[in-house]
């Protein structure tokens, strides 16, 4: 074997290792919910969103209040 096909063949093993161990590290990073999505209420946060203009929208929550959200100038 050449040393260009070994050099591939070990990157390709380490690719897959690191990949292989992501795996595995996500999979036993979090922790479970106590609260199984059945219970979650199924009612949306706003009940209307109004697009004042390029910068400004309007949100009108469940109980009626009115918030305006305006994005900072860049």
């Amino acid at each position: 074997m050449t040393a260009f096909t070994i050099s591939f063949l070990f990157i390709s093993f380490f690719t897959v290792a690191i990949g292989i161990i992501a795996v595995i590290f996500v999979s036993f990073d979090a922790k479970s919910s106590e609260n199984p999505l059945s219970t979650v209420t199924k009612q949306p946060l706003y009940k209307q969103i109004r697009r004042v203009n390029t910068h400004t929208i309007e949100t009108v929550d469940p109980a009626g209040q009115i918030q305006r959200w305006t994005r900072l100038p860049q």
